[in-house]
């Protein structure tokens, strides 16, 4: 569609004229920055994204997690499949889980944090589907 887009364009053709009352797209409402760990991790991965930051509105969505309370998430990646804790880098390679927690017994509900990293702080924390790696947040106050 786009290349036939492009083509009439450079023929000239002025194209088809919207019709109807424009609209305004209002920004999301803040409930939808607060994430649900019951969702999927592609869900959530897509939420954090979807928050860009634009004038007086932070970057990134909200979420509680034991041991840290209220934080802010600014950049995610989901893990590869429910099984594994290993998520592909900027680099493309797929390092394996540095540390996992093992105060805890083996926890399956989702918001449950199943591994960190101290050296880089991120964590691995379970969705509703799979695994979801939190590569950058910051407290927030509650």
């Amino acid at each position: 569609m786009l290349e036939k887009s492009i083509d009439l364009a450079i023929a000239g053709e002025p194209g088809t004229p919207q019709v109807g009352k424009p609209t305004h797209a209002a920004l999301f409402d803040e409930s939808f920055r607060w994430i649900d760990w019951t969702e999927p991790a592609l869900k959530i991965h897509n939420k954090v994204r979807s928050f860009f930051g634009h004038r007086d509105i932070p970057h990134g969505a909200f979420a509680k997690i034991e041991d840290e309370g209220h934080i802010r998430i600014t950049r995610t990646i989901p893990c590869s499949s429910p099984d594994k804790t290993k998520t592909p880098t900027d680099s493309g390679h797929t390092p394996d889980v540095i540390e996992t927690d093992k105060k805890r017994p083996k926890l399956s509900s989702p918001g449950a944090v199943i591994s960190r990293n101290h050296e880089d702080n991120t964590f691995i924390i379970l969705c509703g589907d799979k695994p979801l790696k939190v590569l950058k947040w910051d407290k927030v106050l509650s």
